[in-house]
C-alpha cells in the first residue's frame, strides 16, 4: 500500500475513532495503564492501534510543550535533539507496561510519563 493510502486508512479510521468516542458512553475516569496497553496490543490494527497511537503522540507532544516546566529550577524532560518519534515512544511505554504489570491500574498518563521522564532525564548542570 502506498504512503498516500496508509494516510488515507489512518485518518479513515481516527475519523471512526473519534464517531465511536462520541457515541459510546464511557465513564468519566482516566485511562488506566491497562486500557492504554489492551489498545497497544490489540490484534485490531485499526481503530485501536489508531488510539494507543493517538493517545503516546498527545502525551510526547505534552511533554515536549512541558519540558520547560521544571522541578528544583531543571528541566526534567530531555528528548532526543532531533525529536522522539511515536513509534520509539510507544516501545519505550510498552516495555515499562511489561516490566511494572503490578501498577497497571494506576492513570495511564502518570505511567507513561513516568517511562518517558526515566528514558530521557535532563543531565546536571
Amino acid at each position: 500500500m502506498s504512503d498516500a493510502g496508509r494516510r488515507r486508512q489512518l485518518k479513515t479510521s481516527a475519523l471512526l475513532g473519534f464517531l465511536i468516542l462520541l457515541f459510546v458512553p464511557y465513564p468519566a475516569t482516566a485511562l488506566t495503564g491497562s486500557q492504554l496497553n489492551e489498545n497497544c496490543q490489540s490484534k485490531n490494527k485499526s481503530t485501536f492501534e489508531v488510539a494507543c497511537v493517538a493517545y503516546i503522540l498527545g502525551l510526547t507532544e505534552g511533554l515536549f510543550l512541558g519540558q520547560t516546566l521544571t522541578a528544583n529550577g531543571r528541566e526534567a524532560y530531555c528528548p532526543p535533539t532531533g525529536g522522539l518519534e511515536s513509534r520509539q515512544a510507544r516501545l519505550i511505554i510498552e516495555k515499562f507496561f511489561r516490566d511494572h504489570p503490578e501498577r497497571l491500574h494506576e492513570h495511564a498518563s502518570y505511567l507513561a510519563a513516568e517511562s518517558l521522564l526515566a528514558a530521557f532525564p535532563c543531565k546536571k548542570k
